[in-house]
């Protein structure tokens, strides 16, 4: 993965908390193989800033799923495959 594409699936991940600086943030990238998962962590506070560690994952939260149906991120169908398959 490019530097440049880490750096878009950062900003446009779903926060688990929203309103919470540094809350764990959940990205969603289609891969060669499929769907794939990222989790972002926080690692330290730069300047104000949050900085990251992200990785794949196994499991994300319901209401992140709910998050991303409900922008048409992912089809009503995906959201219910993902919720058996992610936790």
């Amino acid at each position: 993965m490019e530097p440049d594409e880490r750096e878009r699936l950062l900003q446009e991940a779903v926060p688990e908390n929203p309103g919470v600086v540094g809350s764990s943030r959940y990205a969603l990238r289609l891969g060669e193989g499929g769907y794939e998962w990222f989790v972002a962590l926080l690692t330290r506070m730069v300047d104000g800033e949050p900085e990251y560690h992200g990785f794949p994952c196994a499991h994300v939260p319901y209401r992140v799923l709910r998050a991303f149906r409900d922008a048409g991120r992912i089809t009503d169908a995906e959201y219910r495959r993902f919720i058996k398959e992610l936790r």
